[in-house]
């Protein structure tokens, strides 16, 4: 017998998990375009300074800093994702291992999964790292985060929470 626990959250885990795996392979590509073996391209920023300087050379004007951008917002795409949604799918397994509602849960999680791709998509790589997605995504995680939150902590205590407001 297969027991069929938290589907809600099983499958908003892999759809994010996916989507995880494209920011990874984004990094991997930006990085190998950019010639970086690691890292956000900043530590190979320095090495340039310093080549510039030891060569009598003291401007820094004349060295690619756009080469770096595209790594650093697809690298920021993934840390910022990986800061949110583990914590974001525990709390959404907490609310329906204690039975939410399972409209409300999808409502949730589909709205904070679609905040996290526009956050990447139309944030974090739009021009200067500013486009309108990095607000929606804020906005979108916030309040993922406060809502789950409190349905955590109110439907791990609802009976004592009922007991206690509706005598």
């Amino acid at each position: 017998m297969v027991l069929n626990l938290i589907p809600i959250t099983g499958t908003y885990s892999g759809v994010l998990g996916l989507y995880y795996f494209y920011l990874i392979v984004g990094v991997g590509k930006s990085r190998s375009k950019a010639k970086l073996p690691n890292g956000d391209g900043s530590q190979q920023y320095i090495q340039d300074i310093v080549a510039k300087s030891k060569e009598g050379n003291d401007s820094v004007a004349n060295i690619d800093l756009t080469r770096y951008n595209n790594v650093y917002a697809n690298l920021r795409s993934q840390l910022n994702f990986n800061e949110f949604v583990p914590y974001m799918l525990i709390l959404s397994a907490v609310m329906e291992l204690h039975g939410a509602n399972s409209k409300f849960l999808n409502g949730l999680m589909l709205t904070f999964t679609l905040g996290r791709v526009a956050h990447a998509e139309f944030g974090l790589k739009a021009k200067d790292f500013r486009g309108y997605g990095r607000l929606v995504g804020a906005l979108t995680t916030m309040s993922g985060i406060i809502i789950g939150s409190i349905g955590s902590i109110y439907l791990s205590n609802k009976a004592c929470i009922d007991g206690y407001l509706f005598k």
